[in-house]
């Protein structure tokens, strides 16, 4: 009897491990400490946690497939179950509510879902479910619709597909806030939301205090955060409707991993992993230097990181205590306005009324801001500019003359440098220009709009390592082939044509375009091109073991194409083995069986159609292309040219034979 208790005990501890398998939690089952949820793609898990060297246990979500367990959701992160115990369970109460209580202590919850019960809801409808994208939602089985969702509740995490704003007809705030230190992620003191007083921006507080501030939104990203315009990584959005207000952003890779982590510091910072190096990469922090402090240079005053004074009046204004050289205190009695561009459908501005706060320059990026001045201050400017310039004039000329003979030579030395150059630079563009047209001869069967992406020559260099020997896959007399990594973590194979191999920019374009149509199950995609300064490159995805083996290989197909000859009896005795079906008879028998019939079949069939008696009944070299990289029907060839008139076709075997004038095209695989 004890060995049947002990068996049915193992058997249920069994069944419990298997229930946690599963992405859903119900009122029919509990979530104990040392079980998770795990969401259907294995790409979340949720379960009990203790963060860094704390004792306490909390309920979170984290990357199931990231070691390390990088948590990027807290349920209860400000009451802990104490002690580093085990008595943690989840589950489903009477009302619905997802609940965390410690089975040791109180009845109460520690932490529950903020849910409100409908007159249709009963908690045996309801469950729990975890999603790939790590939004723990709540669903009725009688309604589509989330009744509740942890991307509501964010805690220091901003994820893809989160909001940062505000729902306007529920009131209710999506906000980020700060961990207190690495060890305890109940609630710190650094908040990141939008700010609605005025234009609508995203601000950074240490409690009520801004320590940083995005800008409003100018279309097509904050003006405060250069590089958000549009890019093939990377989709910003910003929405302002009746019913909510918000900032969001998503990947067009899903495959990517990348978070925002708002930490215990009160920095904003972007994270992207990389699954080659297997860690975490921060492509971007703000705050980032001392002019993104707000209102470091107080009203009417431009912060400069790169200058000294940081700080400086805008041209018409001075300090108003007359003796802060840095004019962070700003100018009396003064209500300018200015304005900027705001790219929304193409056109748009934002306006600013009373007094200016919190500007700066950028050294890459940013916007043009106006300012209105009066006229008077304008002049009185341009007098005091002047009478600074007749103080420094004996140093100035000084410099000039010592300088006057270097620039002379080093003008010299540019013209005729510029010279030798400029048509190459001129032309270098020119043919840029012409790689993003499509070719004119391309016909209306295989004629697609040209939108291959340009990557530039830095990113390049960047992802295969300043071109490193060690990620070098292979090399042939058209160049090498490496393997990079670009910034959103795909993997490339970087075909790095040599500067000796031949090949210039049209014959470049034409192959960019060929590769570029084709679809065939054997062939990597290419993804990009690069052509700059001398260097042409191509991008291609990265699949191991095949990348190198396309790139050596499609140049010997296309030999292959062209080196078909059927000149002249051997094309009559082609075409009569041909309508006869037994097309086959004219392989060399030197090679065998050991041959794909289909598709020597598909080549000599391609082949006749290359010399048909009319040039319309013959393929283009882009059709041509197209029906040796796939398996679909091929017309079926008519009589070719310079076949005699045979008595296949005729009674009359005397018929002259068919003339008509053709060019050869012979294109040498590189």
């Amino acid at each position: 009897m004890a060995s049947f208790i002990s068996l049915l005990l193992l058997f249920n501890l069994f069944v419990h491990k298997l229930c946690y398998a599963a992405d859903t939690i119900n009122h029919n089952n509990v979530l104990r400490d040392g079980d998770t949820l795990v969401s259907n793609g294995g790409i979340f898990a949720l379960g009990f946690f203790s963060p860094g060297n704390s004792k306490q246990r909390y309920v979170g979500i984290w990357y199931n497939k990231i070691p390390g367990q990088t948590v990027v959701w807290v349920a209860n992160r400000d009451n802990p179950i104490n002690n580093n115990s085990s008595s943690g369970v989840v589950k489903v109460d009477e009302l619905g509510k997802l609940a965390i209580f410690n089975a040791n202590s109180s009845p109460n919850p520690l932490w529950s879902a903020n849910i409100s019960a409908t007159a249709n809801t009963t908690s045996s409808t309801l469950s729990y479910k975890l999603l790939d994208t790590g939004n723990l939602v709540l669903r009725d089985e009688n309604q589509g619709d989330f009744l509740w969702q942890s991307f509501d509740y964010p805690t220091d995490a901003f994820l893809p597909g989160m909001k940062l704003g505000f729902n306007k007809k529920t009131g209710l705030s999506w906000s980020l806030t700060s961990w207190k230190s690495p060890d305890d992620p109940s609630t710190g003191e650094f908040t990141l939301g939008m700010d609605l007083t005025g234009l609508p921006e995203l601000v950074i507080k240490k409690a009520s205090q801004k320590i940083w501030r995005t800008g409003p939104w100018a279309g097509e990203g904050f003006n405060g955060v250069p590089g958000m315009g549009p890019n093939p990584v990377v989709n910003f959005s910003f929405v302002d409707n009746p019913d909510e207000i918000y900032y969001s952003h998503s990947y067009y890779n899903t495959n990517t991993f990348s978070r925002i982590m708002f930490d215990y510091l009160g920095f904003d910072r972007t994270l992207i992993w990389i699954e080659s190096t297997g860690r975490w990469v921060v492509i971007r922090t703000y705050p980032d230097d001392i002019c993104d402090s707000y209102g470091k240079c107080g009203a009417f005053g431009s912060c400069r990181p790169n200058n000294q004074p940081t700080c400086l009046c805008l041209s018409g204004f001075e300090p108003s205590d007359g003796s802060t050289a840095d004019g962070s205190a700003g100018v009396n009695n003064c209500s300018c306005t200015g304005y900027a561009s705001a790219y929304v459908n193409g056109s748009g501005c934002l306006v600013w009324f009373g007094d200016l706060t919190d500007m700066r320059e950028f050294t890459n990026g940013g916007q043009d801001f106006f300012v209105r001045v009066n006229a008077i201050e304008i002049g009185n400017s341009i007098v005091h500019s002047k009478g600074s310039f007749t103080k420094k004039k004996l140093v100035i000329t000084l410099c000039v003359v010592i300088v006057v003979g270097l620039l002379i030579f080093i003008s010299g030395f540019c013209y005729f440098f510029k010279k030798a150059k400029g048509r190459g630079i001129l032309q270098r563009k020119r043919l840029q220009k012409q790689l993003l047209k499509p070719s004119p001869e391309t016909n209306e069967e295989t004629n697609t709009k040209f939108e291959l992406p340009i990557f530039d020559l830095n990113s390049m260099m960047v992802a295969t390592e300043n071109f490193s020997l060690t990620n070098e896959l292979g090399a042939g007399g058209f160049g090498s082939v490496y393997k990079g990594t670009l910034c959103d973590g795909r993997e490339i194979a970087v075909k790095r044509l040599s500067k000796n191999s031949g090949q210039g920019v049209i014959e470049f374009k034409n192959e960019v375009e060929l590769i570029a149509k084709l679809q065939h199950r054997n062939l990597v995609q290419i993804i990009g091109c690069c052509i700059e300064e001398e260097e042409k490159m191509l991008i291609y995805e990265y699949m191991p073991n095949k990348s190198l083996d396309f790139l050596l290989a499609f140049s010997s197909w296309v030999a292959i194409y062209h080196s078909f000859p059927i000149p002249g009896v051997n094309l009559q005795h082609a075409w009569e083995l041909w309508i006869d079906g037994r097309v086959l008879e004219s392989v060399d028998l030197t090679i065998g069986n050991s041959f794909p019939e289909k598709e020597v079949v598909r080549f000599i069939q391609v082949g006749i159609l290359c010399v048909q008696e009319n040039a319309k009944d013959r393929p283009t070299m882009y059709n041509v292309i197209f029906m040796l990289s796939n398996e679909r029907p091929i017309p079926s060839p008519k009589q070719p040219a310079f076949v005699l008139i045979s008595n296949h076709n005729s009674a009359n075997a005397s018929a002259s034979p068919s003339i008509n004038e053709m060019s050869i095209t012979i294109v040498e695989g590189r």
